[in-house]
């Protein structure tokens, strides 16, 4: 643009940045050819201007547009670059050519001169960063007379800008190709799509969105997600959340996030509403406990057997299960399985699956493990109690509350009542539920002990008396006595007599209390 800026007055070099800068603001491949050579014919007075492109494997040449006098001679023309005249020559050549003898050309092809009935021609490479794509040739003076030095500079300047323009709609329309690409592959998922900008905005969705939603395209995009999808929590994260659809009935969607590199967020919605369904019902027949999601249940228990009992019911009945405990790591897996992840709660912090007890990092790990589908089992809070304080360990059991109703979780807090004052346990109870068998009041502490020792010597093909269990809770054999007819009067235990004594097992409703 040198020249340019050297004869600011000169109307031709006016035109030639108009021009420029009409061609680069197109993007439309095909718009782009036809504005190039109707821009470059005016520029120069010429008669036709056309623009041939060499294929990739640079064997043929083909005039791709063409404007003016002869555009539907040359247009649609492809030759071998053997045949390709002048064209072929600048193309191989990386130089451009001026010419008012034609005829008289050993360059050109005598063919085309023949039909394109002229003797004057111009033609510039077309290169963008060294990559040859074609030329711009011109051929016929309008007016009569010949191309000048200065047609030839004007020409060569167009094209330089020329060939940026194609480089762009080249790209533009790679991207569009790539963009309808996606947009078909979206389309066609069997999952819902949404996209929502970095602005909170929806600026995409897919049919599959629309049916699980009830929500029609027209109807969300442009809108606020929160609005409209207010379940849905930003990137990086994998969820379930229970939705309204538009006609209220809820749906239960999986829900991946990911965060696009424009600051988009792409959520993606996998319908499991039956799969849900179906573990409720589950839920219903295995679990012997009345358990609600979304929930933190106190378990107060003397052992521990009872709240392993409960989380093993729920891996059962497929929930994901995280163990917060102080049994090493081995230990853990022997009692709950491979089904559930355990963290050692160890105040040194160092070898397989320690965490040290501080409250950020317990929370963390429920926080990046909790879904619909999980269930979190804390094993002995009464010790997390005594290291924090109990104010702290308040605070915390009160988030994890809000994270467990927010995730549709079940949390499950394990203690000893015996190691706190009672208005620290009425305080914990007011933030909890309470673990009750379906149907009927909560079976206290008390109870559940007489049912965890009848187990334990049931399984060892000992059915105890009713001494032994005396014996065994350190009470009255008044107390004793009425604590079994609780149990008997439930159905969790059966007596039997055998001679004077009468002995106790579990019944299949207790069995599957404690089992």
């Amino acid at each position: 643009m040198k020249q340019m800026a050297e004869t600011p007055g000169d109307p031709s070099l006016e035109a030639l940045q108009e021009v420029c800068m009409a061609i680069l603001s197109e993007l439309d491949t095909g718009e782009v050819f036809r504005l190039i050579t109707e821009k470059a014919r005016r520029l120069i007075s010429a008669e036709t201007v056309a623009i041939p492109v060499i294929s990739k494997d640079r064997s043929t040449i083909t005039y791709r547009e063409a404007s003016g006098k002869k555009k539907e001679l040359l247009r649609g023309m492809s030759l071998p670059m053997s045949e390709g005249g002048l064209c072929a020559w600048v193309v191989e050549n990386r130089r451009a050519i001026l010419t008012n003898s034609l005829w008289s050309d050993p360059r050109a092809n005598r063919d085309v001169v023949k039909k394109l009935r002229v003797n004057e021609a111009i033609v510039v490479p077309l290169m963008f960063r060294g990559e040859i794509i074609g030329g711009l040739a011109a051929f016929g003076k309008e007016g009569g007379g010949g191309f000048t030095e200065k047609d030839l500079r004007l020409l060569s300047i167009f094209a330089s800008h020329a060939a940026i323009a194609i480089r762009n709609s080249r790209l533009f329309q790679k991207l569009e190709e790539l963009r309808r690409f996606n947009e078909d592959i979206v389309a066609s998922m069997e999952e819902g799509v949404v996209i929502v900008d970095a602005e909170g905005f929806i600026t995409f969705v897919n049919p599959v969105f629309e049916r699980l939603t009830g929500y029609e395209k027209d109807e969300v995009l442009g809108r606020r997600a929160v609005l409209v999808l207010p379940e849905l929590r930003w990137a990086g994260e994998r969820y379930e959340v229970s939705l309204r659809k538009k006609s209220g009935e809820e749906v239960h969607l999986l829900v991946s996030a990911s965060r696009l590199r424009d600051g988009s967020n792409l959520f993606v919605l996998v319908d499991v509403t039956s799969m849900r369904e179906e573990q409720e019902r589950l839920m219903e027949r295995m679990l012997a406990y009345d358990l609600r999601r979304g929930n933190l249940y106190l378990v107060k228990e003397r052992g521990n057997e009872r709240s392993r009992s409960i989380l093993r019911d729920l891996v059962n009945c497929g929930f994901s299960a995280l163990v917060l405990s102080r049994l090493p790591p081995e230990e853990a897996r022997r009692i709950f399985g491979d089904g559930a992840v355990c963290f050692w709660l160890s105040e040194y912090g160092v070898g397989e699956g320690a965490i040290r007890p501080e409250p950020d990092v317990v929370e963390a790990r429920v926080r990046e493990f909790v879904t619909r589908t999980g269930a979190v089992l804390i094993d002995r809070f009464d010790y997390l109690i005594n290291l924090w304080g109990f104010r702290r360990a308040l605070a915390v059991l009160q988030r994890l509350r809000d994270l467990a109703y927010l995730s549709r979780a079940l949390v499950l807090i394990s203690l000893d009542p015996a190691t706190l004052e009672q208005r620290e346990v009425r305080l914990l109870e007011k933030e909890t539920c309470s673990v009750r068998v379906k149907g009927e009041a909560e079976l206290t502490e008390q109870l559940y002990e007489i049912l965890s020792f009848v187990h334990r010597q049931n399984q060892r093909g000992v059915r105890p008396s009713y001494r032994e269990v005396t014996r065994r809770l350190g009470v009255t054999r008044t107390t004793a006595r009425r604590r079994i007819r609780q149990l008997l009067a439930r159905g969790l235990l059966l007596e039997e007599k055998a001679g004077r004594s009468k002995l106790l097992r579990l019944s299949e409703r207790g069995r599957r209390l404690v089992s």
